[in-house]
């Protein structure tokens, strides 16, 4: 793809390059975020109690001090529930601030798409703007905004490898502790070899905790996709908790990818709530409308 060598990490193509019978270059390919079409139920999202987060609140953990990087499709900026939690990103030629890095060819940081702002709720929504009711697992948790895909909630490959370079070289900057991808690439290549699964291991070897969507993929074995199927990542499953905080009633959705994956690598390597779960709205998103 024209331009593709350009925008990969050099620290990539060089370690592909010593791989025996490996091109430098794999094609481009396009990623989407992992999103199901929405529907409509009786609200009874309890997933902070089924994952025994409000627990942990109990016992003074509740995400302060950590810096969770979401690179999605933005975080709409004047939302409530992260007010002050948004971590502001210093432009180094200018000094000027900007509540995302935005690399998704956008002119801003607004989320056009509505998936960002939701997967940000989930992680470290307070609850203000629901009286308190609606809250994430790390309600006290920064956000860091890293916007690499549109209105449409798809970018290229090419994109999302620039997007983790960039958290990987700032991690020390802006404290970032948790890598969040919530998307995936249909891509069949070999996990030993391919530079979106090398950008996450270089993450992880960075010491960051990298998760990633298992896929909506599912029902059919090795449904996972890419990123998902590296051994480096924690790959998220969905269960439905049926709006009961006991695991009991709980059951595997069909959307939900299954492993292995397409290379034999047993995933995903755990479940949580990922049916019927509250978060926030981005006003006037593609989602919102």
């Amino acid at each position: 793809v024209a331009g593709f060598a350009a925008t990969v990490p050099g620290a990539v193509v060089g370690e592909l390059a010593r791989l025996p019978g490996v091109r430098a270059v794999t094609p481009d390919g396009r990623v989407r975020v992992q999103a199901a079409a929405p529907g409509s139920s009786t609200i009874r999202s309890v997933y902070p109690k089924v994952v025994r987060a409000d627990a942990a609140w109990r016992g003074g953990v509740t995400g302060r001090g950590v810096t969770v990087a979401v690179l999605d499709t933005g975080v709409a900026p004047t939302v409530p529930d992260l007010a002050g939690r948004l971590v502001q990103v210093t432009d180094d030629p200018t000094g000027r601030t900007a509540p995302c890095k935005n690399l998704s060819g956008e002119l801003d940081c607004n989320d056009r798409y509505g998936h960002g702002t939701f997967i940000a709720g989930l992680v470290a929504g307070n609850g203000a703007g629901s009286g308190g009711r609606w809250k994430g697992v790390a309600p006290e948790a920064s956000i860091l905004s890293v916007k690499a895909a549109g209105a449409d909630g798809s970018a290229d490959v090419s994109n999302i490898l620039a997007a983790i370079q960039w958290v990987v070289s700032f991690k020390e900057r802006y404290n970032i502790r948790v890598l969040n991808l919530s998307l995936g690439t249909d891509s069949t290549q070999d996990w030993q070899v391919d530079p979106l699964n090398y950008a996450v291991e270089r993450a992880w070897a960075a010491g960051m905790t990298v998760v990633v969507a298992a896929s909506n993929n599912g029902p059919d074995p090795r449904t996972i996709t890419k990123p998902a199927d590296d051994p480096w990542v924690v790959t998220v499953g969905a269960t439905d908790d049926r709006g009961t905080a006991t695991l009991g009633d709980d059951q595997l959705p069909d959307f939900s990818g299954r492993g292995p994956t397409a290379h034999g690598v047993a995933k995903p390597d755990v479940v949580a709530p990922g049916a019927h779960v509250i978060s926030l709205r981005a006003p006037g998103s593609t989602i919102d409308t």
